[in-house]
């Protein structure tokens, strides 16, 4: 994911904010994964899928207050649901808000 930060940044940038723009319309039930480069919370891993529960009408916007965080004023547009990585609660399938920007259907050959 990093190597392309090697040569020419400013196209690596535009890529990645022509990536960001790249809108999918997405459904209750479908399965969806993070666009390269532009993960953002910890989970789910890259690869992973995680299914569409909810696709709010209006974003609602995260409550960081905190201009320094990459959350501050981020556009939730999803409820996603997957399964959690970690102890405690390993296996337990969670729900939590996204900004369904930074994804892509999730085409499991790729993954």
């Amino acid at each position: 994911m990093l190597s392309d930060l090697d040569g020419d940044l400013g196209s690596v940038l535009q890529e990645r904010f022509a990536l960001l723009n790249q809108r999918h319309s997405f459904k209750p039930g479908d399965l969806v994964c993070w666009k390269p480069g532009l993960k953002n919370r910890r989970v789910p891993a890259y690869g992973n899928p995680a299914v569409v529960l909810e696709v709010l009408e209006a974003p609602i916007t995260d409550g960081e207050t905190e201009s320094g965080s990459t959350y501050f004023r981020e556009p939730l547009s999803l409820v996603l649901g997957l399964f959690w990585d970690r102890e405690p609660g390993r296996g337990d399938f969670v729900a939590f808000h996204f900004d369904g920007r930074r994804f892509e259907p999730f085409e499991p050959e790729r993954a």
